[in-house]
């Protein structure tokens, strides 16, 4: 797998494989540094992947204000949006239940064609083909 790296700060891409698609996973910093460069990137984004650590209690309010900040963003509202919600495999991860009611986006997962939450391990890797099929599909129906 050929990783980009733009700045070893800023921003990684990364292709990956699904079947016979490709994805370019942009992978923007976390950082509050890096943040005001995400809006000059919004405009080409086919799609959004939110990865959340589902066992990292501390770094869950900020994914929230991100996560809330992102949802609500003009240039993003008509793209799909998943969240990947990692490590279902911890015992002390937060459901998929718990995690949507934590982060208070159920009034976006009401609409199913547009936004999902995918319980997910990146250790077994369960979880993220099913996601990045339903990217897939989600993109094919509105190309047709």
């Amino acid at each position: 797998m050929k990783v980009i790296r733009l700045t070893s700060t800023a921003v990684e891409i990364t292709p990956v494989f699904q079947g016979n698609q490709e994805f370019k996973l942009f992978d923007y910093a976390g950082n509050p540094h890096w943040r005001p460069c995400w809006r000059s990137f919004m405009s080409r984004l086919q799609a959004v992947v939110f990865v959340i650590d589902s066992t990292d209690s501390e770094a869950l309010q900020e994914a929230k204000m991100e996560l809330g900040w992102l949802l609500k963003e003009d240039m993003l509202e008509q793209k799909p949006f998943l969240v990947l919600a990692n490590k279902q495999d911890d015992t002390k991860a937060m459901s998929v239940v718990e995690l949507t009611e934590y982060l208070d986006i159920q009034q976006y997962l009401d609409r199913p064609s547009k936004s999902r939450v995918q319980p997910t391990s990146a250790l077994t890797g369960e979880g993220l083909a099913a996601g990045l099929d339903w990217v897939r599909d989600v993109l094919e129906k509105h190309r047709n």
